[in-house]
């Protein structure tokens, strides 16, 4: 698995985290977030890392607040149905923290998005996964446009975000078989 590749961050938005207010800004040696390699052959793309994932430096965290739900959904959904997190591989489809807006996280902004997705190209196309999901609009997008372009054989499912309420625990649930 290719490690993140700081050339796709020349036109994004976030490269400097000038759009972050001072406490959110990371000082490791990648800021942005990278695929979370566990050599499956099973790739998880959500759409971008909120507080705890920015915090942590890795993606899809289990955290119970407000707004960060979607980690802990999922995390979950593997209890009940007796699979780990070590059993998938694990990224977003923009690679950095979007910020906060009102409330909750801001939308990724659609250059960050463009930036990432030749990341994410790189990397689904190193992996040839077998099964990728694809958690929320921004994530299906890209993934879908990745697929298509690079004619990867992969089956591809599409689901609301975990956050979104548009996703029962019982569809979650039958995504890991």
């Amino acid at each position: 698995m290719p490690s993140f590749d700081s050339r796709y961050c020349f036109k994004c938005p976030y490269k400097n985290q000038a759009h972050l207010p001072p406490k959110w800004r990371q000082d490791r040696e990648t800021v942005p977030l990278d695929v979370e390699d566990n050599e499956s052959d099973i790739l998880l793309v959500v759409q971008a890392p909120g507080e705890a994932e920015w915090a942590v430096g890795k993606p899809l965290q289990p955290t119970t607040r407000r707004g960060g739900t979607a980690g802990i959904r999922v995390a979950q959904s593997w209890e009940r149905t007796g699979k780990e997190r070590e059993s998938f591989n694990i990224t977003n489809a923009v690679q950095c923290f979007p910020g906060k807006g009102n409330k909750r996280d801001r939308p990724p902004d659609p250059r960050a998005v463009i930036a990432c997705s030749g990341w994410l190209r790189d990397a689904m196309s190193a992996r040839r996964y077998r099964r990728v999901i694809a958690f929320g609009d921004v994530a299906a997008q890209v993934v879908g446009i990745v697929v298509t372009l690079e004619d990867l054989p992969c089956e591809v499912r599409y689901l609301p975000h975990p956050n979104s309420g548009r996703l029962r625990s019982a569809v979650l649930d039958e995504q890991w078989a």
